[in-house]
């Protein structure tokens, strides 16, 4: 049972011509406030909206959506969401860049702690969430670099691979 309240800030990183879904892809997750009771409230969470920055409160329309209750649900319990055009952007696998949104919900102590940490603030303006989601688009171009030259040193090393047993190659 989710025991407290968090704000993922996600962008839309599906790809239709590939039939990919990822609508709500993370970026981020910042702990809000502890969840009172078991049940989690359309009401619940517009208190949980009050203790995030000003900024957050005032970028747009924060719409209740109800729970998804399915196996592969990434929001079970309802959530409140930002999905107006923030001004801010984060580039989906292909590099197009995606509007980021903002959602309020719930989810367990236990599994928020193991990604992230209770005691990192939210941006406290929208200046320094700019700022923190240029961070992780430069983490992540980085991390593709590294990936794109072990894949280029794999390569280089397969060169000299010889086929003994038809389709499969062995480095001598």
């Amino acid at each position: 049972m989710p025991d407290i309240i968090t704000l993922e800030a996600v962008y839309d990183n599906s790809d239709i011509r590939t039939d990919y879904f990822d609508s709500d892809h993370g970026i981020e997750e910042w702990y809000v406030c502890d969840l009172r009771g078991k049940v989690v409230t359309k009401r619940k969470l517009i208190e949980a909206l009050c203790k995030v920055p000003d900024w957050l409160k005032i970028l747009g329309y924060w719409g209740f959506r109800k729970g998804e209750k399915y196996s592969m649900s990434d929001h079970p319990y309802g959530q409140l969401r930002c999905d107006d055009d923030t001004g801010l952007n984060f580039p989906d696998d292909s590099g197009s860049p995606r509007k980021v949104r903002f959602i309020i919900t719930a989810c367990t102590r236990e599994i928020f702690e193991m990604n992230d940490r209770v005691d990192v603030p939210i941006p406290p303006t929208f200046e320094a969430m700019k700022a923190f989601i240029d961070s992780k688009i430069k983490e992540r171009e980085e991390r593709m670099e590294k990936y794109k030259a072990a894949r280029e040193q794999a390569k280089q090393e397969l060169q000299g691979a010889k086929e003994i047993v038809p389709g499969v190659l062995y480095l001598v």
